[in-house]
């Protein structure tokens, strides 16, 4: 149940009505008892009982403030009451919340339980459990003035109420000026705003709202931009099981919040008519999850219908009367009609007395309208309505001054008997006579029934079959059974197709983003066709990794089937040199085994011949025989390491490639360095550049004297005799220890060889003789020697 302000009970429950129907039926079996009202609730809009202050006429007690119903007891609240006589210190206008039964009875007297409650019963809402919380946003609490308290009445037993404490207790807070309950039968808030409050610490007067569940609180504050005097949450009331409308009051507009943690950006709603916005949003109420709300536009009060999802206006319900301009005070929901109160409305004899318009929900027709029962005075009648059962609670001031205590008036509301049996429709439910299977008061039988099948098509499971054939007993019938045979209901992955029928356990069979008839979640190949399989590999072709062959075939592991597989027994995934050739299978790793400009089969990165067949290799040497340095021998085998292969060697154990004087002779080859070896005219295998008797053969030297033949003119001389360069003995001179003929400075040297190292002169002198150092002609080489060897070499 959601209640605020002055708006009570806006919806009944199947179950509360059938309770209620009950009630009333005991009620008026008493009445008969008693002789009155013996054709018993003829009427709709008759005046049943008429309930008074209980003690007597208090002036300013705002007896009817507010109104609420629950069960068989209609609450009343009044926040200006009497002082308590039996508290004494108690003030009036503390407040009071009196508890009636249906006939007027008095069933208690509920007051706040400290001294410090102002303003007690200002608002009212009806909790789960026949509970009400009240509002008292004028107390002291917290020794903050005027900080506010709300409470938890029982109005049965009249117990001292439960405090619900302000959290935030500041000065003029006004916490309690508007109650509610948000949210469906077991997880229901108390949600109860402090229109002028802080909001811990924001500017003074923003406003919150806060919400108590299992002792712990929340709050929503008034969204930004905030400012003083926002007066966020000055009507508040709970939409469906988990929304709440708050009212702001500057500027004037109603925010609706998908929940009591104020989080996401709230649906803002605006009266149609800017220009008249003044009372929009005064009244709220909860039509089937959706808003009621007040407006005006221009001069006329009007009542919104507004989808809570959207903003969209669905209906509009006015005033009979023109000018109208407060339409819309109090707004409950009786069932499918709309009760609208208009606390100035004038009467027939324009009086401002006020009246209550009940309205068709969907259609906006005006069913009733219920004038002050005191029409010759201004009442300000319908300034709070409650519905009770089928009975209409409806609360008026009084006549103005000393005398405005307050009066509270029940009249007989609609009692629907749809199907005409003389029963009430509550009754008829109540009873088990008609069934009821949407809980919405209305038998079954009265509803539409499209397709005929006894199930009206508000609670028909399957809307275009019969409902009553289900041949698995799943409880949804053939015709509309998504898995008949089995249970429809058992749907583990909660895909709403059952498990007996699920393509795909444990995933949502409707998420098909391929569309091949395969959900997403057992998809083999997701993006293409899994029906689609050329190889019949049960992998689709889409994703198949081998299309020429069975992919579940992998002798190496390497993720590549064997039909497919590049390098066989090695792994396919790894090339080092990226070039498509796996390292197992690679002829020229770190190459591109791809670029074979030859086309000898060996890569150009590992080709020992470029240009060439490196499978022609004629001499077994590993070189390809374009390439072969060295034809019919191992091109390997380079004992000088010259780079000339041994077979090929033109002066082995030297670097053929050293060739000095360019004669094609290697240097240690050349027979005649700095000449070229292949010129040699009188063919002795010398040179001419080295050839010391040309035109004849070197070679021949009878007397061996170093001297050909040819060139020899002395060509008997004895062995071992030095001779000159023509072959006859040389006459030495004391001094010319080289032999050379001449005395000078290239004697030294050999000089002072003959006088240390005899020997090794005679090893680099052959043929001089030793005694050519004997200047002083003593018979002997000695240091003697060495004047008269300087005095030659001076020339002295």
């Amino acid at each position: 149940m959601n209640c605020l302000s002055n708006d009570t009970n806006p919806r009944n429950t199947h179950a509360e009505r059938k309770k209620r129907s009950t009630q009333h039926v005991g009620i008026a079996a008493l009445l008969l008892m008693l002789g009155a009202h013996a054709a018993a609730r003829a009427e709709v809009g008759d005046l049943l009982v008429t309930i008074n202050h209980p003690h007597g006429q208090i002036a300013r007690s705002d007896f009817g403030a507010t109104l609420a119903a629950t069960g068989p007891f209609i609450v009343v609240g009044a926040p200006q009451d009497e002082a308590d006589p039996d508290r004494p210190g108690s003030l009036a206008g503390d407040g009071a919340v009196w508890v009636f039964d249906a006939l007027g009875n008095r069933v208690s007297l509920i007051r706040a339980p400290r001294d410090i409650t102002e303003d007690f019963g200002r608002s009212l809402a009806v909790l789960d459990g026949g509970l009400v919380l009240v509002g008292a946003p004028e107390s002291d609490a917290g020794n903050r003035g005027a900080s506010g308290e709300a409470y938890i009445i029982d109005p049965q037993s009249g117990a001292v109420p439960t405090i619900v404490p302000n959290p935030e207790p500041n000065f003029l807070a006004d916490f309690g000026r508007a109650v509610a309950q948000v949210g469906g039968p077991g997880s229901a808030s108390l949600a109860v705003s402090a229109p002028r409050g802080n909001c811990s610490g924001g500017p003074g007067d923003i406003g919150a709202v806060h919400s108590f569940v299992d002792g712990a609180s929340s709050r929503i504050c008034s969204p930004p931009p905030a400012g003083n005097a926002d007066r966020f949450g000055s009507s508040i009331v709970g939409l469906g099981n988990s929304k709440i409308a708050i009212r702001v009051s500057v500027p004037r507009r109603v925010l609706i919040y998908d929940n009591l943690n104020g989080a996401g950006t709230p649906l803002e709603l605006r009266n149609p008519d800017p220009a008249n916005d003044a009372s929009f949003g005064t009244a709220l109420a909860d039509f089937e999850g959706n808003l009621l709300t007040s407006g005006r536009i221009g001069n006329e009060g009007k009542v919104f219908l507004i989808d809570s999802n959207t903003g969209n206006i669905i209906q509009t319900y006015e005033s009979p009367l023109p000018g109208a301009r407060f339409f819309g005070g109090p707004i409950v929901v009786d069932g499918r009609r709309i009760l609208i109160g208009d606390p100035v409305a004038r009467n027939d004899d324009g009086e401002f007395a006020g009246a209550v318009y009940v309205f068709d929900a969907e259609s906006a027709q005006l069913l009733l309208t219920i004038p002050s029962p005191t029409p010759d005075t201004e009442v300000s009648f319908g300034k709070a309505v409650a519905v009770s059962g089928t009975d209409y609670v409806i609360s008026e001031s009084g006549p103005p001054g000393n005398t405005s205590t307050g009066v509270i008036y029940i009249f007989e509301g609609f009692t629907d008997d749809c199907n005409n049996n003389g029963v009430p429709d509550d009754d008829d439910i109540a009873n088990g006579t008609s069934t009821d299977c949407d809980d919405n008061g209305i038998p079954d039988e009265c509803q539409a029934d499209a397709d005929g099948d006894g199930v009206p098509d508000v609670c028909d499971v399957c809307p275009d079959g019969d409902d009553n054939v289900d041949s698995d007993g799943d409880a949804v019938p053939d015709d509309c059974d998504i898995c008949l045979g089995a249970d429809d209901n058992l749907d583990a992955d909660g895909d709403e197709i059952p498990d007996g029928c699920d393509i795909c356990p444990g995933f949502d069979d409707a998420l098909d983003s391929d569309l091949d008839g395969v959900p997403d979640g057992c998809d083999i190949c997701l993006g293409a066709d899994d029906n689609v399989d050329g190889d019949g590999d049960g992998v689709p072709d889409g994703c198949d990794i081998c299309l020429a062959g069975d992919d579940n075939l992998d002798a190496d592991l390497d993720g590549n089937p064997d039909a497919c597989d590049l390098c066989p027994g090695a792994d396919d995934n790894e090339d080092f040199d990226n070039d498509g050739v796996p390292d197992g299978c690679d002829i020229c790793l770190g190459f591109d085994d791809n670029v074979d400009s030859d086309n000898d089969g060996v890569p150009d990165g590992c080709d020992i011949c470029p240009g060439g067949n490196d499978a022609n290799d004629a001499d077994g040497d590993g070189v390809p025989d374009v390439c072969d340095v060295c034809p019919g021998s191992d091109d390997g085998a380079d004992a000088d390491a010259d780079g000339a292969p041994d077979g090929c060697d033109r002066c082995p154990g030297f670097d053929d490639a050293i060739d000095s004087d360019n004669d094609g002779t290697p240097d240690g080859c050349d027979r005649c360095p700095g000449n070229d070896d292949n010129v040699d005219a009188d063919q002795d295998g010398i040179p001419n550049g080295c050839d010391r008797c040309p035109g004849f053969d070197d070679a021949l030297d009878a007397d061996a004297d170093d001297v050909p033949d040819g060139c020899d003119q002395c060509p008997n001389t004895q062995p071992g005799i030095p001779v000159d360069e023509v072959g006859c003995p040389l006459i030495v001179k004391n001094g010319d220890l080289n032999c050379d003929g001449a005395i000078g400075f290239e004697d030294i040297d050999p000089f002072v060889l003959a006088l240390v190292d005899p020997a090794r002169y005679a090893e680099l002198f052959p043929g001089c003789p030793i005694e050519a150092a004997d200047c002083n002609s003593d018979g002997r080489v000695s240091v003697g020697d060495i004047g008269c060897f300087v005095d030659l070499v001076i020339g002295e």
